[in-house]
């Protein structure tokens, strides 16, 4: 998901304030749910994140 579509979706598409507000929720997320391996939140450079189940 692009960050645009993470903002539309949680803040809605009124939302006036900046979009670096994802990446600390992100970072915030990764903390909780990634701090083992394998880890399930990814970064695609210049799209946005994407979450990928662990491979069995």
């Amino acid at each position: 998901m692009s960050k645009a579509q993470i903002l539309e979706q949680v803040w809605r598409y009124d939302f006036n304030g900046d979009t670096s507000i994802v990446d600390t929720y992100i970072s915030s997320l990764r903390r909780k749910v990634d701090d083992a391996e394998p880890k399930l939140i990814h970064t695609v450079h210049g799209v946005g994140y994407v979450l990928r189940a662990p491979k069995p």
